[in-house]
């Protein structure tokens, strides 16, 4: 038996995320907004199938980590990491049907807005 846990299938994804603590007082609705709260940072814009990813460079062109997002579906924008749900139903009573894998939700509207999938049974 061992005392470190059992990695799961969307803890590289939620690594990948970098929390900003920003301040509550001036709330961040946009990406004008949080240009505004980090005048010192660039912001790379990645467009994505469920929804656009916003991510911090420093200033010798390494990505700091994505810091928020926008739904396309409720069309919210989001300071933080979205809903991640993982799923490792193989070999969970599930012989000839089950998954490996994450997926990622809207933290407003639960629109599946990514997912990734490494085995299937």
């Amino acid at each position: 038996m061992s005392l470190i846990p059992r990695p799961m299938p969307g803890d590289f994804y939620r690594n990948s995320w970098h929390d900003l603590n920003l301040p509550e007082d001036k709330p961040v609705r946009s990406l004008d907004d949080l240009r505004r709260a980090l005048p010192d940072k660039e912001i790379v814009v990645e467009d994505g199938v469920g929804y656009v990813v916003y991510e911090l460079k420093t200033g010798k062109g390494s990505k700091v980590g994505k810091v928020a997002y926008s739904c396309k579906k409720c069309d919210t924008f989001f300071v933080g990491m979205p809903i991640v749900r993982d799923d490792t139903s193989i070999g969970d009573g599930h012989p000839l049907a089950g998954r490996e894998g994450f997926d990622v939700f809207c933290g407003n509207c639960e629109a599946h807005l990514y997912g990734e999938t490494y085995r299937i049974s």
